[in-house]
C-alpha cells in the first residue's frame, strides 16, 4: 500500500517507507539497471550532514492519458522489483539506508515536483535527459530543494578526484561548500579558470579558492581553450574523476538561443567519458526576472521545436591548452 496519496491521475507502490526527519535525498532513476551507481552518489553528497541519510529512490513509469493504471502497473512493479534485487545484491556494496517506490504517472516531472514536497526531501538526485529535457527542465525550476543533475553515472568510481570550473553565479557559489566539505574530506580538488579564445575573458579564481577554507591544498589550472566547455572537459579528462558545475541561472533561455555551457559540457563529456554532476540551487529574488519569462520561453519551445531543435549546437572539436 502506498505511504501517501499520489497526486491526480498518478498512482504509487512504496517499500520501506520511513517519515523520520533523516537527510532525505530523491534519486529519481529512470532506468533501473543504473539505480546502484545514483544510489553510491547520493550516499556521498550526503556525508557530512548533521543528520542520518536516507535515499529515497523512485521510478516513474509514464502513462499515457486515457490509459487505465492497470495497463502500466505491472511494468512499474517489475521495474522498482528489479531496482530493490540491485541494491540488494552484495556486490553492490550500499552503505546507506534506502527505500524504493514505483509510481505512474502522467506527468513525471510533476510526480518527482510532488514526492519531493510531500516527503521533505533536502536534495533531488536525477539523470542529465538524453531525451525528454522538459522534464529536467522543470524539476530544475519548481523543485522545492536543491537539485543534482549527472551525466556519465556509470563512469563516476568515487569522490576523491573534483574538477570544478572557476565559474560564478548563485549556483556556482551554493555548490561551493559542498566542494569544500569534501576536500575537507580528503578529495583532491582541481579549479579551473578557463581562457577562452572565442570570446570573453580568463575567469577569476581567487573568490572560489577563498571559499575552500578547509581544504589543505587545492590545485589551480589556468586553461586556454577555443570554448569553457572544451577547456573544463579537456582538463577534467586530464586529471580524472569527476567535474562539478553550477547551472546558469539564465540557462532555459540561453539553451534556446544559443546553447549554455553546462549543456555544451555535457555532450562534450559523453564523448570524453568524464562523468558530470550539474548543480542547480533552489531560486531566489535574483532568479524571479526569468520566472516570468518561462512561460513564453515554454510555449515558444513546445510550438516551434519541430521546426527548431533546441541545444542542437555542438562545441568545435578543436582546441587549445
Amino acid at each position: 500500500a502506498p505511504r501517501r496519496r499520489p497526486p491526480s491521475g498518478c498512482a504509487a507502490t512504496s517499500r520501506e517507507g520511513t517519515d523520520d526527519d533523516r537527510f532525505r535525498i530523491l534519486v529519481s532513476v529512470a532506468r533501473p539497471s543504473r539505480v546502484v551507481p545514483y544510489v553510491k552518489l547520493a550516499e556521498r553528497i550526503a556525508r557530512g550532514t548533521d543528520r542520518d541519510p536516507v535515499v529515497q529512490v523512485l521510478n516513474v513509469t509514464h502513462i499515457p492519458e486515457q490509459t487505465p493504471n492497470e495497463m502500466v502497473r505491472e511494468t512499474a512493479q517489475e521495474r522498482i522489483e528489479r531496482i530493490d534485487d540491485l541494491l540488494r545484491d552484495s556486490d553492490a556494496e550500499i552503505g546507506v539506508e534506502y527505500t524504493v517506490e514505483g509510481h505512474v504517472c502522467q506527468d513525471v516531472a510533476f510526480d518527482i515536483l510532488q514526492t519531493a514536497r510531500d516527503d521533505g526531501a533536502d536534495r533531488i538526485l536525477m539523470g542529465y535527459p538524453e531525451e525528454h529535457q522538459d522534464i529536467a527542465e522543470t524539476v530544475e525550476y519548481e523543485a522545492p530543494c536543491d537539485v543534482f543533475f549527472t551525466s556519465n553515472v556509470d563512469a563516476i568510481d568515487d569522490l576523491t578526484t573534483i574538477n570544478l570550473g572557476a565559474g560564478g553565479g548563485p549556483h556556482h557559489t551554493a555548490l561551493l561548500p559542498f566542494i569544500n566539505r569534501l576536500g575537507s574530506e580528503g578529495a583532491e580538488i582541481h579549479v579551473i579558470s578557463i581562457d577562452p579564445q572565442r570570446d570573453g575573458g580568463a575567469e577569476p579564481v581567487e573568490r572560489t579558492v577563498g571559499a575552500l577554507t578547509d581544504v589543505e591544498s587545492v590545485s589551480v589550472h589556468n586553461v586556454t581553450a577555443e570554448t569553457i566547455a572544451e577547456g573544463l572537459v579537456s582538463t577534467a579528462e586530464r586529471n580524472g574523476g569527476l567535474l562539478l558545475i553550477g547551472a546558469t541561472r539564465d540557462r532555459r533561455l540561453r539553451r534556446w538561443v544559443f546553447g549554455s555551457t553546462p549543456d555544451r559540457v555535457i555532450t562534450l563529456a559523453r564523448g570524453a567519458d568524464v562523468p558530470v554532476l550539474v548543480y542547480a540551487g533552489t531560486s531566489d529574488v535574483s532568479g524571479r526576472i526569468e520566472d516570468y519569462l518561462y512561460p513564453v520561453y515554454r510555449y515558444l519551445r513546445r510550438h516551434l521545436v519541430k521546426r527548431r531543435p533546441f541545444g542542437s549546437g555542438a562545441d568545435a572539436s578543436n582546441e587549445t591548452t
